[in-house]
């Protein structure tokens, strides 16, 4: 996965550590869907979480990375729900990709 989100990241510029956040945001949502539960991954008790997993004091100072990551549209808010998303292109999980250039 965060092999993916470094290819991805030379599109839209992500620095080290957004990549490292996203990947733990990543992570965590698809630990929480394995086990069956489905919840929005950017509540604070998960945020507590990723926090603790990138060695942070304070899992409020995720929220710096977490607007970034929205101001370059990797997260977004669902129109329906009003909740932060993870764009499906960050989700990509498949084995292989094929790049075609033009």
């Amino acid at each position: 996965m965060k092999a993916w989100l470094i290819l991805f990241s030379g599109i839209l510029k992500l620095t080290a550590k957004e990549i490292d956040v996203l990947a733990a945001f990543i992570n965590a949502k698809l630990r929480l869907e394995a086990a069956g539960i489905k919840m929005n991954v950017f509540t604070p008790e998960v945020k507590k979480i990723v926090a603790k997993q990138l060695s942070m004091n304070n899992f409020n100072s995720l929220n710096v990375y977490i607007k970034s990551l929205k101001d370059k549209g990797v997260i977004y808010k669902g129109k329906e729900s009003g909740l932060y998303l993870i764009h499906p292109v960050a989700l990509w999980q498949e084995d292989k990709i094929t790049i075609v250039f033009r």
